[in-house]
């Protein structure tokens, strides 16, 4: 019983922020005689944040099968650089229309990186690793600094495996904070002074989803330049 309250604890903190959001938005609209173009925009947020929550839903067997430590299923496919390149794209793209205007982040996909799968083979189940990417970037919106870049790229580490790195600038990784990110439920004490969303489940599902791929994430310390960087690492042939 204790384990299936915590599952719905787990649904609850994962939809809370994206349907919350498209509810605010709808409210905002309906209060307000805003500018065609700013509708515009609070209509696609809308979009995204519903598409965020669909995703979620679909995803209610995974929280089940982790709760219940089975191992996951996956529907692996060869990861094309055209797949990969659109997955981060529609995911920056939501990313950015979904954060305040004000806050000036911006997200950069380096696509001509993402080419070096071209020559090998990486295998994939590109929902569940869509989902990581989101979760990543969801992490990217609320704690990088304002007026800031994320960047985006891949590369061929040493052994040959294909990494996703992200890097920002925002809140700081301490090093001994390092494995903690990736615990369930688990928020860093600048996290939660710099804003009152996330739940902790964001990272502890990357590292899960990782792992069933036979890879894992690397959450690097914050550099002295302030660059924190996140890779997800998969397997080649």
């Amino acid at each position: 019983m204790d384990d299936q309250i915590q599952l719905l604890k787990d649904i609850e903190h994962s939809l809370k922020t994206p349907i919350n959001g498209a509810y605010a938005r709808i409210q905002t609209l309906l209060r307000q005689d805003a500018p065609p173009e700013a509708v515009r925009r609070q209509l696609f947020a809308i979009r995204g944040l519903c598409a965020r929550a669909r995703q979620l839903l679909r995803t209610i067997d995974l929280f089940d099968r982790l709760h219940r430590n089975e191992p996951l299923h996956l529907r692996l496919t060869r990861l094309s650089p055209r797949e990969l390149i659109a997955t981060l794209v529609n995911a920056v793209e939501d990313a950015e229309i979904l954060m305040s205007p004000e806050r000036g982040v911006r997200f950069e996909v380096d696509t001509a990186s993402l080419e070096v799968i071209e020559s090998r083979t990486v295998l994939a189940d590109l929902d569940l690793l869509e989902q990581a990417i989101r979760a990543i970037l969801d992490n990217a919106s609320k704690y990088s600094f304002v007026n800031t870049i994320v960047m985006i790229g891949g590369l061929i580490v040493e052994g040959g495996s294909f990494q996703l790195r992200f890097q920002n600038k925002g809140l700081k990784i301490l090093p001994e904070e390092t494995a903690l990110c990736v615990q369930r439920g688990w928020r860093g004490e600048n996290a939660q002074l710099c804003t009152a969303e996330g739940s902790g489940l964001g990272l502890w599902l990357v590292d899960n989803i990782m792992r069933a791929h036979h890879g894992r994430v690397i959450i690097n310390p914050t550099t002295p330049d302030g660059t924190t960087e996140i890779g997800l690492v998969l397997p080649t042939s």
